[in-house]
């Protein structure tokens, strides 16, 4: 949604498809992101049955998709929620209606998205309390094998990674500015393969895979993603790690232990997009490495 690379009739049609562009569900105007999101006269009655209709004002003021998203995520937190599984669910009925389905009625969808909202609620109060960025630390391979940790900074565009010994010491480390990304799934696929990719290069082959994608990581184990856009990538990436790494395990850690992999990539936001830099580590990172060692060697507790 955020780079507005989603399927509206009008994008089609730019695309030199010659089709109908009037919005599926009123029939009414041209369908583009504005209007099936947010001036639909249906789909305002929807934000105003949830009670959203000073979200939906806020997001009218927007010159871009990218705007709207910025402020969706700048809302509080029941309302950013709320607007995201409206959104998500708004688009789960155009698309039924636009393949000539029978959709939901406003009250219904509105109804749908309160009941996904209450049982989100249930299901974080019984969760076990997670690890928070002040306990979760990375955690060293086995001996003889090497940790690759790999991510993508989605809002600047980059990604990095690292390749760990059981010392917690970097074997190779890397970074890149990416181009034309269309979705957070794909620049995290993109990332995972590079590091691969430089892994096999300097002759390594005994790993373990870290990321704090929990998708891309159940995507590299199954072929639950194997219907997405970015499926191609990510089979060519389960066929790397397949073919050329004896890999342990591949892990879905919090976002707290890949500091490092994230500072090589918004290191990498100033620099021109392509291309696969590794290299001898900046300052500031190895400095970030020493206080990985000194936590594995010597656990920090809380008070």
């Amino acid at each position: 949604m955020a780079r507005d690379c989603l399927a509206f009739k009008m994008h089609i049609q730019r695309r030199g498809v010659q089709l109908d562009t009037r919005c599926p569900i009123c029939h009414r105007l041209d369908e583009d992101g504005g209007h099936c999101f947010l001036k639909c006269k249906l789909v305002k009655r929807c934000w105003s049955t949830l009670s959203l209709e000073p979200v939906r004002q806020q997001l009218l003021s927007k010159q871009s998709a990218w705007e709207v998203v910025t402020e969706i995520l700048s809302l509080k937190e029941e309302a950013r929620t709320k607007t995201v599984l409206f959104l998500w669910k708004w688009w789960t009925e155009r698309n039924k209606i636009n393949k000539g389905e029978k959709g939901q009625g406003v009250d219904d969808v509105a109804a749908d998205v309160l009941n996904l909202l209450n049982d989100l609620s249930k299901s974080e109060r019984k969760e076990p309390i997670r690890q928070t960025a002040g306990n979760a630390r990375w955690k060293a391979p086995p001996p003889g094998q090497l940790m690759i940790n790999s991510v993508q900074e989605m809002m600047q565009g980059s990604w990095g990674f690292t390749v760990r010994d059981y010392e917690g010491e970097v074997v190779p480390a890397g970074a890149s500015r990416l181009g034309s990304i269309p979705d957070a799934i794909t620049a995290e696929a993109a990332a995972c393969a590079q590091a691969l990719q430089a892994a096999t290069d300097h002759g390594i082959s005994r790993v373990q895979v870290e990321m704090d994608s929990t998708i891309l990581q159940k995507a590299h184990v199954s072929p639950s993603m194997d219907l997405a856009a970015c499926r191609m990538l990510i089979r060519d990436t389960r066929d790397l790690l397949n073919e050329h790494f004896v890999c342990s395990s591949v892990i879905s850690i919090p976002r707290a232990c890949n500091g490092i992999a994230h500072n090589l990539a918004k290191l990498a936001m100033c620099w021109d997009p392509g291309g696969r830099h590794v290299w001898a580590l900046p300052e500031f990172v190895e400095t970030l490495i020493a206080r990985n060692v000194v936590e594995i060697m010597v656990p920090i507790t809380g008070p």
